[in-house]
């Protein structure tokens, strides 16, 4: 899709793309797009939405095309529709899939000889050495000379690369009558990374029904659930390239040898990998609507209600068989992180044609809640590792508890009308007003106005050719406004600080940080887009190409200051 970039942060299994529509619009702000999951926004990982199961995916790019989402598209937003039952005989399919996964390629690094070689070359050149100072029993780190003498190489990237292997399994059954449409589906993906500990076993459930209860009255109700498990550090490539080939990779009794190169601060690329980490997310996704068409020809309305659940946890215990666990003698902590928010939209829509004349008007009220509570723990020295991040009492030293909760809510309205002359010359205005919590009381509503214009040149009479299907000129100009602070950045916030008094009493005391002083005028970031577009189709749908211009200009840029 021209426009849409989907990158990964992390070759890890499961780890979330990074998403963007037409590059950055934000120095400080969130630049992920909007992501409209069956009607709703959906605040998860684009990831987690089972692939087999979307019907269609389109993306919104300028500011008329997502004024209708407000503030929330500003970085544009992603359309995703799930599949539906269809009338008919029941359908119930299956699809399987095994895969084999490698690096794509590895470091060409040097091997013993050519190791030792560049030992003496360096120190040639930087110390003036020459002679017996260049015996490489005497370069060498003392922990690298036995392995030297003994003529044993170890190729690091062999320890911390592995091959993959993955496999994935989907059902489903889909079906329907005259009243009453479904589809069901669940799948299991287990995905082995190529390095230790990069494991992913993802199970979605999928369920979508619509029943027509009067000629007048349709309702439906679609779910997702999602529940993904990996967990465990891996090995440190960093680490990994820097090691001379002679390090020692174990000690005797099998266990990592810390240092492999003992006068080096490089650790083992393996020091963490036995740690305990386990780490679930779940999400469960709800969406209900009800389509009622009003005894006007053309007037209908749609309410639509959303509900996103999402729970994270993570716990990880560094053992004494990890680097860090001997180092803090036994470290652990927990972090558990709950997420909802629901969004209630209600839409009225009037359709109707007039001769030549077409007009579409809609208005839309819409509400969203968010809350998000997060706890963490941490402790170190613990007597044995046998309770691993279970027995967080256990702890003697640097005990931390914190926790946090963030709510912010928003409520829209927004009125579009298009008006469309002979299938010809279209025109769409559109007006959306977005207040947002976080932001101060001056500034909590914000207006963002659009404008789109669309000539289809191929339906006029001059335009004489069978060669050419579709011939259309778009342009459109308009605002959009982003909520570029965190919640509760308008307010002066307070940290809280332990203070350890002369005679040892502990106390909590609290200090305004730089960053903690409010500004109750902070107002909404603005992006001005301008869209110039051309779309065309030729030899019956056979070449087509979408050509687009834009220039967009964002102001009232809000950046944290010190």
């Amino acid at each position: 899709v021209p426009g849409l970039s989907i990158t990964a942060t992390n070759a890890r299994p499961g780890e979330e793309q990074r998403i963007r529509v037409r590059g950055e619009n934000s120095l400080s702000a969130n630049n992920e797009p909007l992501i409209v999951l069956d009607g709703i926004p959906y605040n998860g990982n684009l990831g987690d939405i089972d692939p087999n199961v979307i019907e269609s995916m389109s993306v919104l790019k300028d500011a008329s095309a997502s004024a209708i989402y407000g503030s929330r598209g500003a970085n544009g937003v992603i359309l995703i529709q799930t599949k539906k039952g269809k009338k008919g005989t029941i359908m119930v399919t299956y699809n399987g899939k095994f895969e084999v996964s490698q690096p794509e390629r590895r470091l060409n690094m040097r091997k013993g000889a050519e190791y030792v070689q560049y030992i003496q070359d360096y120190n040639r050149m930087k110390y003036g050495y020459s002679g017996d100072q260049l015996n490489p029993m005497t370069l060498l780190n003392p922990s690298e000379r036995d392995n030297y003498q003994a003529g044993h190489e170890t190729d690091w990237q062999d320890i911390v690369f592995r091959t993959g292997l993955s496999h994935s399994h989907q059902a489903s059954v889909s079906g329907g009558t005259e009243t009453t449409t479904y589809m069901g589906s669940i799948s299991y993906i287990s995905e082995q990374g190529v390095m230790e500990n990069t494991d992913l076993q993802r199970t979605n459930i999928t369920l979508n029904v619509s029943q027509v209860l009067k000629s007048w009255l349709t309702i439906g109700l679609a779910t997702q659930a999602t529940q993904s498990e990996d967990g465990g550090i891996s090995p440190d490539i960093e680490n990994a390239i820097k090691m001379s080939p002679y390090g020692i990779f174990k000690n005797e009794n099998g266990s990592y040898y810390d240092y492999p190169m003992d006068q080096t601060l490089f650790p083992n690329p393996m020091q963490n990998v036995n740690a305990v980490q386990d780490k679930y997310r779940r999400n469960v996704f709800v969406s209900a609507f009800a389509d009622i068409l009003l005894p006007v020809k053309g007037l209908s309305f749609r309410s639509q209600f959303g509900y996103n659940y999402r729970n994270t946890f993570d716990g990880i215990y560094y053992g004494r068989n990890t680097l860090t666990g001997k180092q803090k003698e036994g470290r652990a902590t927990i972090e558990n992180i709950h997420y909802y928010d629901y969004t209630w939209e209600n839409m009225i829509k009037y359709n109707n044609s007039f001769g030549k004349h077409s007009i579409d008007v809609t208005g839309l009220f819409s509400m969203q809640e968010t809350n998000k509570n997060e706890a963490k723990q941490e402790a170190e020295v613990f007597v044995n590792d046998e309770g691993a991040y279970h027995n967080m009492a256990a702890g003697e030293k640097n005990q931390v508890v914190t926790s946090k909760l963030t709510e912010t809510a928003l409520l829209s309205y927004m009125g579009r009308i298009h008006y469309s002359y002979a299938g010809k010359y279209m025109l769409t205005l559109t007006a959306r007003s977005d207040g947002y919590s976080a932001f101060g009381a001056n500034n909590k509503y914000a207006f963002f106005p659009s404008a789109a214009a669309a000539w289809n040149i191929s339906s006029e009479d001059f335009f004489d050719t069978d060669k050419v299907d579709l011939l259309k000129l778009r342009l459109s100009y308009g605002t959009n406004g982003n909520q570029a602070i965190s919640a509760y950045q308008t307010l002066n916030r307070l940290s809280i600080a332990k203070f350890t008094w002369g005679d040892g009493t502990i106390a909590n005391g609290s200090y305004v940080p730089s960053n903690g002083v409010g500004n109750p005028n902070l107002k909404w970031e603005t992006s001005y887009t301008f869209n110039a577009g051309l779309d065309f189709s030729m030899f019956n749908g056979r070449l087509g190409a979408n050509i687009d211009f834009y220039v967009v200009n964002t102001k009232d840029r809000l950046m944290s200051r010190t």
